[in-house]
């Protein structure tokens, strides 16, 4: 306490976390059968985000965000944290449309703390990254999956449908889970 009776804020420590989710296809029915998700899935996510992170966070999303008609400005404004997204193959919108429909900030790809954050695996990095973190993969490869020495693969079907905290992630990986049977090239 000061002199004056406040509690001075500096003597309480605060770290902003910093997580790392991907693929969320909210909204997207198929994702369902494609990667064997829950019919709930959705709920599981948001409710996930809720849970865990903090106002202060910030959220890096790798992509692929949502379908259809799905309503993501609204469900934005229920999320705690600072989210910015890193637009995956099937976010066609322009990056202000996401910007003005609840992230922080938006772009194709970005670089902080050596790493390298895309939504697709990445065969070159940038100069002082030493790691490529990407999503795109899903399920369809193990979680220790490389496609280039220096990419590592988070899917949410590997973390139990919840975002990561990103120190965890790049020490550990994503846990792991059922990884999809590849598909049978039989000439047809």
């Amino acid at each position: 306490m000061s002199s004056c009776g406040k509690i001075i804020l500096q003597d309480i420590p605060y770290k902003m976390r910093r997580w790392v989710i991907s693929d969320t296809h909210w909204g997207h029915s198929a994702i369902q059968k494609h990667c064997r998700r829950p019919a709930n899935v959705d709920s599981l996510i948001l409710d996930s985000c809720r849970r865990l992170i903090g106002s202060e966070d910030l959220v890096i999303h790798l992509g692929d965000v949502c379908f259809n008609i799905f309503p993501l400005k609204e469900a934005m404004e229920y999320l705690p944290g600072r989210w910015m997204l890193v637009r995956g193959n099937h976010d066609s919108h322009t990056i202000s449309w996401y910007m003005s429909n609840g992230f922080d900030f938006a772009c194709d790809a970005f670089v902080m703390s050596g790493c390298y954050f895309t939504h697709e695996p990445s065969p070159t990095i940038p100069e002082g990254c030493t790691v490529n973190v990407h999503g795109h993969l899903h399920n369809r490869y193990a979680a220790d999956h490389r496609e280039y020495p220096h990419c590592r693969l988070f899917a949410l079907e590997y973390s139990k449908y919840e975002p990561m905290l990103l120190d965890k992630f790049l020490k550990k990986g994503c846990p792991g889970g059922e990884i999809l049977p590849k598909k049978e090239n039989n000439g047809s």
